[in-house]
């Protein structure tokens, strides 16, 4: 939204943002249509630092904004909970119209989880952005020397431990995995000439780590020893392989008719199995990391079987990553250890399945179809697999930079 004025007698002028990318994106709406609009507010349950916590048969109606939302907990689990538009006969509202939406964010939002949670036969359904979000964070990288790097800790707070593995995510979109936390100093105030190298960062990577109206600005940074030395660049960022919702598993539940994905799931060694998800504006189920949110990370040893997807806009799985101009793929190794079997999958824009930087992809007994029409009227939003040239009507799956050592 551009902008908003107040015209009286209950009429409002809105101006809306244009999406010069994707001009239809920005021009559905037609006189008669109901609008919705959300509020500033806090969202409906929220867990922190707890362990082996259940929510079962829990049915949130609406939420000013996430629905569900955890930090640093130990395997939650969510059992038959529901996120739904109440009922127009059962609201405690009279309306002429009956609810259009749920939460007016996501469903499920889990950070920095050890092990994930497990979300079995849920439904998260016409809410205003990810149905389930799973992800840890990265922080940047300001300065290394032998076996130890110096980092900025987001919003002054360090998602790292000693014990930890790590995964070091470099510019060009690189991977390495193979060092992890012996030690850790700090929290300190960054160096000046590093403070003047983060200060000359774009506005919305500063704005990860510190208030834009923090004078004089400050960043708290932390040392890390590794057990082994990596030449770690400035710029790159580095998360704990132990604290972004390994061990997750969504199994069951039905997921859809909203803004944004089904499922995004920044974690590994976990499974999406028997999810039915329809109709979501973009991926259905997008296996990414989201470095310019500072959201991690990548996938190791990840299961999606067994699912039926009626894809909206975009494919119905994106597993992408790219170098931080995002010109380009990561080279396979970013993601690996992945398993695609026994998925039904519907769609309207190819790619219908999208998968780049993998060592060790394996894909079977998938059944893919294209629909004669799409669920909504506009052309899906830009996205990687756009920009990368890949919207083809005749490319069902398209994978880039994988490999398959003897297979």
């Amino acid at each position: 939204m551009a902008g908003f004025e107040d015209l009286g007698d209950g009429t409002v002028e809105i101006t809306k943002a244009q999406n010069q990318s994707n001009p239809a994106e920005c021009a559905q709406e037609e006189v008669g249509d109901i609008v919705v609009m959300s509020r500033p507010g806090f969202h409906a349950i929220t867990s922190d630092n707890c362990e082996n916590l259940t929510y079962e048969n829990v049915t949130i109606f609406s939420s000013h904004s996430m629905a569900f939302v955890e930090g640093n907990c130990v395997k939650s689990n969510y059992i038959k909970c529901k996120v739904a538009r109440r009922p127009q006969a059962s609201d405690y509202v009279k309306r002429a119209y009956p609810r259009l939406r749920s939460s007016n964010a996501d469903g499920f939002h889990c950070k920095f989880a050890a092990p994930g949670p497990q979300i079995i036969n849920c439904e998260v359904m016409y809410n205003g952005d990810d149905s389930v979000a799973i992800s840890g964070t990265y922080h940047p990288a300001v300065s290394a020397s032998g076996n130890k790097v110096t980092i900025v800790a987001p919003w002054d707070r360090l998602y790292i431990s000693p014990g930890d593995r790590l995964e070091i995510f470099f510019q060009d979109g690189s991977v390495n995995y193979e060092a992890s936390v012996v030690d850790i100093e700090g929290p300190q105030d960054l160096s000046s000439k590093d403070a003047e190298w983060f200060l000359s960062l774009p506005s919305y990577i500063r704005s990860r780590v510190m208030h834009e109206k923090q004078e004089p600005p400050k960043f708290t940074s932390y040392t890390l020893t590794l057990d082994k030395k990596v030449e770690i660049p400035r710029g790159a960022y580095i998360c704990s392989s132990n604290k972004k919702g390994d061990g997750f598993l969504v199994r069951g539940g039905k997921f859809g008719g909203n803004r944004s994905r089904g499922l995004i799931i920044k974690a590994g060694n976990g499974t999406i199995e028997k999810v039915t998800i329809e109709n979501c504006w973009m991926e259905s189920i997008k296996l990414a990391p989201e470095w310019f949110w500072f959201e991690a990370g990548h996938a190791e040893n990840l299961v999606v079987r067994n699912c039926r997807i009626k894809a909206g806009c975009g494919p119905a799985i994106g597993m992408h990553s790219t170098d931080f101009d995002g010109g380009k793929m990561s080279p396979a190794g970013a993601n690996k250890n992945i398993l695609f079997e026994n998925n039904t999958i519907r769609y309207t824009d190819a790619p219908a399945v999208f998968v780049t930087s993998v060592d060790g992809l394996t894909m079977k007994n998938c059944k893919v179809t294209k629909m004669p029409e799409r669920a909504y009227g506009a052309q899906p939003p830009q996205n990687t697999y756009e920009r990368q040239g890949n919207l083809q009507e005749t490319m069902l799956i398209n994978v880039k930079n994988v490999k398959n050592e003897g297979k």
